[in-house]
């Protein structure tokens, strides 16, 4: 069920398929590192494309994301 909220979150606020991948991961749990490591990328692109997910849904942190993608299920 999630997924199919952050696919929707995703298709409305533009987010690219490397930011859609990161918020997959964050919405799983992970922290940066964890992401990075799962996605084979740096730490540093993580935060980044973090911070992007986050200006383009007009969030401040990561658990207001996910109150954002959870609200997608009503």
């Amino acid at each position: 069920a999630i997924v199919r909220q952050l696919d929707k979150v995703a298709q409305d606020h533009a987010l690219t398929n490397a930011e859609h991948r990161v918020a997959e991961q964050i919405l799983a749990g992970q922290n940066t590192i964890q992401a990075a490591r799962k996605l084979g990328i740096a730490p540093s692109t993580v935060r980044t494309h973090l911070q992007r997910i986050l200006a383009k849904t007009d969030t401040h942190r990561q658990s207001e994301f996910a109150c954002l993608v959870a609200r997608y299920a009503r």
